[in-house]
Parts: C-alpha cells; sequence; structure tokens
C-alpha cells in the first residue's frame, strides 16, 4: 500500500505515547504511519507526494469551542473593534454612513461599554450622525447590549414609562428618566424586527467569509451555538447544508440551538429535534446541542453572583438575575438529555455556575447512564469546589483565553469596580481546571473576539498577557498553562468537546489527516512572542484547503 502523501518534519503529534515524530504518511485522508522517516519509507511509492516542512513545525488544526460563525453576516456594517474612545466610535460611525448613502439601515458592531461615561452610549450620539429618519443599530462587542438612534427608540415605542422586560433594562437617563437608547440583555430583542430580513444567501456567504478566517488560522472545527436573530435557526441550517452539497464547506460544524426562556422551551426543543433530523445525514454539520444561558455579563449588572455587585447601593442587595429559576433550569437540562442532547451553558457569575452544575446533577439522577456531555462556558467567577464538581460531572470547559487579562477597558473600569478588587483579581481560572482533571477546550465567543486568532489565544494561556499590553501585569500568573496544556486544549480539548475525539485531534494512526504548517517551531518560540506564528497551510483530510501562498481557500 502506497502512502497518498509522505510529511517530514517537526510533528507535535499530540499522541501522549508518541508526542513527537519526524515523518507521516497519509492514506486516503487518514494517517497510516506515524513516526521516523523509516517507519513511513515503505509507504512511498512512484505516485506519492512527498512534503516537507523544513522551518516551523506541524501541528493538529485547531478547534473553536464557542464561536458564532453565521452571525458574520451582522459584521458588515460599522466595525468599532479595537477603537478606544467615544470620539473614534462616532468617527467610524460617520464614516460609514457617508460611504454608504443609500442605505435604510446603518448597523454595526464592536463598542465596549466600559469606554463611554457611567450612563452609557446615547442615542443623541448617533442622531448626530443621521437625524432623518433612518434607523442605527450598533451591537456591543459582546453582544449583550444594544445602542440605537432616536429614530429606532420611536419605532419600537420606547419612552420613559416604557417597563423593563423580563430579564432585560431600558436605561434611562438619571435625571430626565428619558430612554437613552442603551438597550440591554432581552431589552434589545426588538430590534431585531428592524432590520432587514436575512436570506439563505447572506448566510452562506457570512459563513463562507468566517470559514476562510477560520482555514487561515488553522482552524477546521467549530461548534456554533446560533446567536439568533429573527428566530431563523432553519435558514442558517438551510445555509450550512446547501453549502455542503455544493462541496463548498470545508470545516466540521455541530449546533447548539438556543432556548432562552421557560416560556419557549417545549416548542424550542421541538424545534431542535427537527432541525437535528434536518442535519443527521450531513457529513460536516450536525444540531446536537441544546445551548442556555443562566445569566448575563459583569459589565451590565447581568451576572449572577453570591456576592453582591461592590459599586451597587448595599440596601439594593444588588448580586444579578439568573435567567431562569432554578426549578426550570433543572426540568430544561432534564429535557434535553432525556432527547438525547449534549447541554452547553453560559456561565458568567458563580451563582451561575452553581445552578448549571445543580441542573447537571438533577439530569444525571433523572437520566442514569446518559451519554450527553456537559459544558460551560466562560467561566469569569469560579471558585475550587465548583471546579471539583465540575470535575465529578466530567464537565468540559470552554475557556475564553482571549479574555484573560487586566484589558485597560474592562479590569480597571469594569471588573475591579463591579466586582471588587479581590473578586476581579480572581477571575479566569485556567491552570486549576487542568489540574482537577478537567478537559479545557479553547474558543473565542466569535465575534465577540475579532478575529479569533488561535496563536493570540496561546499567547494568553502562556502568559496571561497580551501582546499589545506586555506591560501590565499578568491576571493570575499562576494560572498559566505550559505550551504543552495550552495547545490540548486548542486541538484535543475541542475535539472531545464536539464528540469528535474518535477520529480527530491527533496525528496518529488511524485519525483523520487534519493539520497545519507553521512558520516557527511552537516549543521553541519564546513564550511572548507565541501570538507571532502563522500558519502556512492547513490540511483537512489530507486535502491544502488554505495556504499563505494563494491567501485563499483551495476548492478541491
Amino acid at each position: 500500500m502506497y502512502a497518498d502523501q509522505i510529511l517530514y518534519g517537526i510533528i507535535y503529534t499530540g499522541n501522549e505515547e508518541c508526542p513527537e515524530a519526524h515523518a507521516a504518511a497519509v492514506k486516503d485522508g487518514v494517517f497510516i504511519a506515524v513516526g521516523e522517516k523509516e517507519d513511513v519509507a515503505s509507504f512511498i511509492g512512484p505516485d506519492t507526494e512527498v512534503t516537507e516542512c523544513e522551518s516551523g513545525c506541524i501541528l493538529p488544526s485547531f478547534c473553536d469551542g464557542h464561536a458564532h460563525a453565521t452571525t458574520t453576516v451582522t459584521l458588515a456594517g460599522a466595525s468599532l473593534y479595537g477603537l478606544k474612545t467615544v470620539e473614534e466610535y462616532l468617527q467610524a460611525i460617520s464614516s460609514y454612513v457617508k460611504e454608504n448613502p443609500n442605505k435604510k439601515v446603518f448597523v454595526g458592531k464592536g463598542y465596549i461599554s466600559g469606554v463611554f461615561d457611567e450612563v452609557g452610549p446615547r442615542a443623541e450620539m448617533l442622531d448626530g450622525i443621521c437625524n432623518d429618519g433612518r434607523y442605527m443599530i450598533l451591537y456591543s462587542e459582546d453582544c449583550h447590549s444594544t445602542w440605537v438612534n432616536s429614530a429606532c427608540l420611536r419605532a419600537l415605542g420606547i419612552t420613559k414609562d416604557s417597563k423593563d422586560p423580563k430579564d432585560g433594562r431600558i436605561v434611562k437617563d438619571p435625571v430626565t428618566g428619558e430612554p437613552t437608547g442603551w438597550l440591554i440583555e432581552t431589552a434589545q430583542n426588538p430590534v431585531e424586527d428592524l432590520l432587514p430580513p436575512y436570506t439563505v444567501e447572506d448566510y452562506k456567504e457570512g459563513i463562507l467569509t468566517y470559514q476562510k478566517m477560520a482555514l487561515s488560522q488553522g482552524i477546521t472545527r467549530i461548534f456554533e451555538p446560533f446567536f439568533i436573530i429573527h428566530q431563523d435557526a432553519e435558514l442558517r441550517v438551510e445555509a450550512y447544508r446547501q453549502l455542503e452539497a455544493e462541496g463548498a464547506l470545508h470545516l466540521t460544524v455541530r449546533l447548539g440551538l438556543p432556548i432562552q426562556s421557560d416560556d419557549d422551551a417545549k416548542a424550542e426543543m421541538e424545534r431542535a429535534i427537527h432541525l437535528r433530523e434536518l442535519t443527521k445525514d450531513l457529513a460536516h454539520v450536525r444540531l446536537d446541542t441544546i445551548k442556555l444561558f443562566t445569566d448575563g455579563v459583569i459589565e451590565n449588572h447581568t451576572a449572577f453572583l453570591r456576592d453582591v455587585y461592590c459599586d451597587s447601593d448595599p440596601a439594593l442587595n444588588d448580586h444579578g438575575e439568573p435567567l431562569w429559576t432554578k426549578e426550570a433550569l433543572n426540568d430544561i437540562v432534564t429535557t434535553a438529555v432525556k432527547n438525547e442532547f449534549h447541554v452547553h451553558i453560559h456561565c458568567i457569575g458563580d451563582a451561575a455556575s452553581d445552578m448549571a452544575l445543580d441542573a447537571f446533577e438533577a439530569a444525571n439522577a433523572a437520566c442514569p447512564g446518559n451519554r450527553s456531555r456537559f459544558a460551560m462556558t466562560h467561566l469569569q467567577i469560579l471558585h475550587p469546589e465548583q471546579i471539583r464538581r465540575m470535575a465529578d460531572l466530567k464537565v468540559f470547559a470552554v475557556v475564553n483565553p482571549y479574555w484573560h487579562f487586566k484589558d485597560p477597558l474592562y479590569f480597571p473600569v469594569i471588573e475591579v469596580p463591579y466586582l471588587g478588587e479581590e473578586r476581579a483579581e480572581e477571575e479566569y481560572p485556567m491552570k486549576a481546571l487542568v489540574d482537577a482533571g478537567l478537559i479545557l477546550s479553547q474558543a473565542s465567543d466569535f465575534p465577540v473576539t475579532v478575529p479569533a486568532e488561535p496563536f493570540t489565544s496561546l499567547q494568553l494561556m502562556v502568559n496571561r498577557k497580551r501582546q499589545d499590553y506586555m506591560d501590565l501585569p499578568a491576571l493570575r500568573p499562576e494560572q498559566a498553562l505550559t505550551v504543552k496544556e495550552a495547545l490540548s486544549a486548542l486541538t484535543l480539548g475541542g475535539c472531545a468537546q464536539m464528540g469528535l475525539g474518535e477520529h480527530k485531534g491527533m496525528i496518529s494512526v488511524d485519525k483523520d489527516a487534519d493539520y497545519i504548517m507553521i512558520d516557527s517551531d511552537a516549543f521553541k518560540t519564546k513564550p511572548t512572542e507565541l501570538y507571532a506564528m502563522k500558519v502556512l497551510k492547513t490540511v483537512i483530510g489530507g486535502r491544502e484547503v488554505w495556504s499563505v501562498s494563494s491567501n485563499e481557500e483551495s476548492l478541491l
């Protein structure tokens, strides 16, 4: 038997039994030999392609354990990512409006609430740019709030007399009581009705845009928990289905349908079952997970905490509010498990994590021997006893290393004042999770993180500092991972989270030949320079799908 391809170079396999190799053979998209040159010599035939990685190294390709790929359609507007002042935001929005004079709705994304004063973004800021009745809709970086102009407020009927919706807040001026144009959590949901409807073609274009970015970064597998706009999960699934039929989809994708409240739990569970049926025969895509939120985010005071927010009036006893009652969350998780879904839960606050763990325990008690995989993501405030419970329940820890540093727009402005210095300094454990035996999967939460660059994630896992803020103190430096541990979270951990570990995640015999070539040796690069490593080639099933030389996908 001759190999289709022979690889030579430094190969970090991810396989404990053979962590480093210098040769590998690929046949029909699968590794058939991994070791030294003599181990693959017998597989070389007259038509075998021999590829040598002369510098750098070869790694298993990466996973993103929480990325909203279809939400790429919402990025086609004013980009506020990376900007650091209100003036820069307004300049970017103004430029976009001038460049798109025929738009009926102006959209944008990426603002950080900590950039504004304590009142937050205001409608009149946007009115000063465009005040002719057209809508202006700006989404926050974390997707937990929306900034709109006065035309939107009028169209939605939001006034000083409007009541906050369940689990949301209409921010109002502290003096006049008028709505400011900042809508938090569920208060932003009605804004979706002002957006032009997206089509299957829009979503296909968005997925392909995301895929090109992902492949250029060595990402070949993602878990996408839908971020629903217009409740259009069916359109998104259809976009994936069509791309696969056209041979244009290279990514392996696992999908999660969000169920946002007890009010729609029964109907959404039926919808999830329907969508699972639609994807069961697809090679690349499967909807097999229920996504749940237990709470919101620290910056909106919507994360659910054991102890109160430090900047609130003590008389308010402000812990944030959970998005489910304990009984309802237990019930929906148990129902998901009974219907053979996996469960992926957003947990920012420590009290939110308590609820998630209780719900997992309740589901296991009601469904002994179930095969559902449980995952908790974000994990900003987490205590040692909670980590032990996660380990006992075999919960996957889907961490977001991109946020694990003392961001000057978040840490001193939001996290320290809201949480107090002690809690803020204890955010985002990593090493403690590994030491407890948990499987880590790294995630970007794209488009919260734009672009999603795994080597930046690697840099942060190893240093607990981001490359552009190396002069700042590290966030919990004792929680830093080794390069080996961090790469495992980028590869094996993500595959395990998505149920793909049988065939993917390592460079090993009988595993799919999904790998990347990079320009540096990951284990010999200075820890503070890991972010600068570059992908040279991305290969899925033995077939090149992206290379730096072409800077585009190869539709082979």
